[in-house]
């Protein structure tokens, strides 16, 4: 029973770290410094619950523009618009057809050049690597 006792816990902590949820280096930016990070920037970014990457644009204007490959020389593009509050609450809103889309969270740093966004429960939904200033959707892409 003591051997199992050690084991129990952690297993927990260890499914808990790759759980998806907050980890201790990171640390959530303010409002300004979510709108900084992101302004008039480029990302490839990666959704973890789709399990696909992107590149995103973030216009000063405060529109966004997904850009993806769905098959070799096709591209799908998709627009719409962010905003941050003064609590820092991160948000995307897009319209699909007839579809309303919205995702809100926190934009997360580790002190490197990747934003982390976490849900409203604090999980990880999305990783983004810089790629540029200013718009730079199409480079790379194949």
């Amino acid at each position: 029973m003591k051997r199992i006792i050690p084991f129990i816990i952690s297993f927990f902590i260890s499914s808990f770290l790759w759980s998806g949820y907050v980890y201790a280096d990171q640390r959530p930016l303010s409002s300004q410094e979510t709108i900084s990070a992101l302004q008039d920037k480029t990302f490839l970014a990666h959704s973890i619950k789709e399990e696909y990457d992107y590149r995103i644009y973030y216009a000063k204007d405060g529109t966004f523009t997904l850009y993806y490959s769905t098959y070799p020389g096709t591209a799908v593009t998709v627009s719409g618009t962010w905003s941050v509050d003064d609590k820092g609450k991160y948000c995307t809103f897009r319209k699909i057809h007839k579809h309303k889309f919205v995702e809100c969270g926190r934009i997360y740093q580790d002190g490197g050049n990747t934003l982390y966004q976490y849900n409203t429960e604090g999980k990880l939904e999305v990783t983004f690597d810089f790629v540029g200033n200013g718009n730079h959707l199409e480079d790379g892409q194949e």
